[in-house]
């Protein structure tokens, strides 16, 4: 679409990302409080965390404090289990996803990663494409070993579909479902096309909504 309508993509799928975000430390939540945690049963249940790799530093941390006062959770104590980092170029993010995200996460108990807008810096700094595609299979090698189907860490990653069709063929394979929004009517507009893809071997389900 037009850049307008790229931006609202970008908005509405940052709002999406953000109650996610929120949700899994709710119903995390729930769960230790009912037992149901993956913790061992002689120690107490640890809280769990969301890591945020906010590469395109874009995501809108008020939205975060209204979804929670939505779950009925406490503000402060809930924004001390969202870990936020960001990265001002792409080797910064590479960096920081490579090296540093796992020892991050690895004494927390981390029930998610996000990682909004992953391609927002390799389309706009100055990279050679060969680079920024080596560079991008690096970050998704680490993700995929992070989040293993044995893991309790689950990721989510974000990135503008409709122009990046080369970075798309790397990034699509990857992961186990992915979900297309797209926004209409303009800056006023809150009308969502959801098209969520279920990748099963080399082929994919689909189903879409609007709302």
């Amino acid at each position: 679409g037009d850049s307008n309508h790229n931006r609202n993509n970008r908005k509405f799928t940052n709002i999406l990302l953000t109650r996610l975000c929120v949700y899994s430390l709710s119903i995390r939540r729930r769960q230790d409080s009912c037992g149901l945690s993956s913790s061992s049963p002689s120690s107490p249940p640890s809280s769990p965390y969301v890591v945020i790799v906010d590469a395109g530093n874009s995501l809108d941390f008020y939205q975060f404090v209204e979804f929670i006062r939505q779950y009925g959770l406490d503000i402060k104590e809930t924004l001390q289990r969202i870990v936020v980092s960001r990265a001002f170029t792409v080797h910064q993010l590479t960096n920081l996803i490579i090296s540093e995200l796992p020892n991050i996460i690895r004494p927390l108990e981390t029930c998610l990663i996000i990682v909004p807008d992953l391609l927002h810096m390799f389309t706009h700094d100055n990279i050679d494409p060969k680079e920024a595609t080596y560079l991008i299979k690096e970050i998704i090698s680490v993700i995929r070993k992070i989040a293993t189907p044995s893991s309790q860490t689950r990721c989510v990653v974000s990135w503008n579909y409709h122009y990046q069709s080369s970075y798309n063929k790397i990034l699509l394979p990857t992961f186990d479902k992915y979900i297309q929004v797209t926004s209409f009517g303009g800056k006023s507009s809150s009308s969502l096309s959801i098209k969520i893809n279920h990748k099963m071997g080399d082929e994919c389900c689909n189903s879409s909504s609007n709302n």
